[in-house]
Formats: structure tokens, C-alpha cells, sequence
């Protein structure tokens, strides 16, 4: 969906981007053995949404975009300490993005970009080893570190 407004100077859009996504679970690409994967891993599931703002300014010499986003990824594959992949995770992704490029010689243009993502588990459990009992046996535990921040989740990034 998009919407234009025109004048001389300046051309602004509006859009809005919803998609889902059903793919094989990235992490059955990499570890194929058997022993790496706790059971069969389902493939992982995504939706995401994004809204933003895109405009030109002097004639297309400079464009620059402002959006929002959410992304929801369900069915995450996450190793354990022995390497062994299990889907105990789900995340969400929330971000805004901004950047600006300009032309204003031939051959010479600029570019700014600035993405800020905050991105956290919102249901993962942990099996952990908390210890070993008098018979040698190790005592576990299971430890809900939803509300976490993503392990995987990009830095603030400034692109100049």
C-alpha cells in the first residue's frame, strides 16, 4: 500500500509491509547428524510488519526513509551446551530505522543510516546443570529466560 503526496520540491510515500514466512528451519542446513538435533526440528515460521515514510527532496537529489518494524519468529532452533539443537525458542524483533542518501554532485553521493532493533526471547526455557547429587548424578533444572535479549540480536548500527 502506498500513498503519494506531490509538490515541486517534494514527493512523500507512505507504506506498509505485512508478510509471513514457512521455511525450513535454518538450523537443520547446518547439523545434519543425527546426534546434533534433539528430535526433528519443524521448519521456522515468521510475520512481520513494518510502517514507514519515504521521501525525496531537490528533484531526487536526496531521498531518506523513516520506518518502524516488528518481526515474530516462532520454532527457533537454539544449541545447547553439548551442541545439541533443540526448538525451545520463540523471539520478537521490534526496530526503527532511518536513513538518508544523497546525490548532490555526479559522481559523488552520500549515504546515512541509523537501525535500532530490540529483540528478546519471548518463550525460552533452559535445562540446566545446577549442580551433581551424593550419587553422582547431575541435578537439573529448567530456567524460563523468556524476556531475555536475543543472543543473535544486532547492535545499534550507524552506517555513514
Amino acid at each position: 500500500m502506498s500513498h503519494s503526496i506531490l509538490s515541486k520540491f517534494i514527493l512523500l510515500s507512505l507504506f506498509l509491509l505485512i508478510g509471513s514466512l514457512f521455511s525450513q528451519n535454518p538450523a537443520t542446513l547446518e547439523y545434519t547428524a543425527e546426534d546434533t538435533a534433539e528430535g526433528t526440528l519443524e521448519p521456522e515460521e515468521s510475520a512481520q510488519i513494518e510502517f514507514g515514510v519515504k521521501n525525496n527532496l531537490l528533484n531526487g537529489k536526496i531521498h531518506s526513509t523513516l520506518s518502524v518494524y516488528q518481526l515474530e519468529k516462532q520454532n527457533i532452533a537454539i544449541p545447547n551446551n553439548n551442541g545439541v539443537m533443540r526448538q525451545v525458542g520463540d523471539q520478537r524483533s521490534r526496530g526503527l530505522e532511518f536513513e538518508v542518501q544523497a546525490q548532490m554532485l555526479a559522481k559523488c553521493a552520500s549515504i546515512f543510516a541509523d537501525i535500532y532493533t530490540d529483540a528478546e526471547m519471548t518463550d525460552f526455557a533452559e535445562t540446566v546443570t545446577i549442580g551433581v547429587d551424593p550419587m553422582g548424578m547431575p541435578i537439573m533444572r529448567i530456567l524460563n529466560r523468556s524476556g531475555n535479549q536475543a543472543a543473535v540480536a544486532p547492535q545499534p548500527i550507524v552506517n555513514i
